[in-house]
C-alpha cells in the first residue's frame, strides 16, 4: 500500500508520462493540468488520450507515444478549445499550463466568448470576434464609414463640377478675348 519510486501511480487513462514511469520527484501540479487534460480530452472526444486492451497497454502508451492532436478526432471540435486541450496535455511539463488556475481560466475565457492564449487566431477571426462582441460599435462605424465615403463621393462630383465649370468660363473669356482682338483688327 506504499507508494514506490518508479512504479506508476495513478488512473492509468488520467496519468501523466512522469506518473506512468513513476518518476515520484516530478509528480506535482503539472501532473494534475495533464489529468484535467485528459478529462477534458475525454469530454470533447468521447475517450481518454490513451486507450487499451489492458492497464499495462495503456501505461505503455502514455509513456512512449504523443497525444493524437484532439481535432484530429472530430474537426467539429471547437478549435479554441482543443488547443486548451492539447496544451494541457503536452508531454513536456514546462509546455503545459502553469497552474490549475491558469487551465481553468483559459477555459472560462472559451466560455465567455474571449480570446484564448493557448490558440492562434487569424486576423479574420479576430475581427469576427470583436464584430460579434461589439455590434452597436460595428453598425455605428459602418454607418460611418458609408456617411464618409458617400461625402467624400459628393465633394469630388462638387469640386470636379467647379473645376469643369472654371475651365468653361476660362474658354469662355478666351473666346471672347479672341473676338474682340479680331474686331479690333478688323477695324485697325
Amino acid at each position: 500500500g506504499h507508494t514506490v519510486d518508479g512504479a506508476a501511480l495513478g488512473t492509468p487513462a488520467y496519468m501523466s508520462p512522469e506518473q506512468a514511469w513513476g518518476n515520484l520527484e516530478a509528480i506535482d501540479e503539472q501532473s494534475d493540468i495533464w489529468s484535467l487534460g485528459a478529462v477534458l480530452h475525454e469530454i470533447l472526444t468521447g475517450e481518454p488520450p490513451f486507450t487499451g486492451g489492458n492497464a499495462w497497454e495503456v501505461v505503455r502508451r502514455v509513456r512512449q507515444e504523443a497525444v493524437r492532436p484532439v481535432r484530429s478526432h472530430d474537426p467539429a471540435i471547437p478549435p479554441e478549445l482543443a488547443s486548451v486541450c492539447d496544451k494541457a496535455l503536452q508531454r513536456s511539463r514546462e509546455a503545459r499550463y502553469r497552474s490549475a488556475t491558469d487551465l481553468a481560466a483559459e477555459i472560462q475565457a472559451y466560455l465567455s466568448g474571449e480570446r484564448v492564449s493557448a490558440y492562434e487566431y487569424s486576423s479574420w477571426e479576430l475581427l469576427r470576434r470583436f464584430v460579434a462582441r461589439n455590434r452597436a460599435l460595428t453598425a455605428a462605424g459602418a454607418a460611418l464609414l458609408v456617411v464618409l465615403v458617400a461625402g467624400t463621393v459628393l465633394v469630388y462630383r462638387a469640386y470636379r463640377g467647379a473645376e469643369a465649370a472654371r475651365q468653361g468660363e476660362a474658354a469662355e473669356r478666351r473666346h471672347t478675348e479672341g473676338a474682340r482682338r479680331r474686331e479690333a483688327v478688323a477695324r485697325v
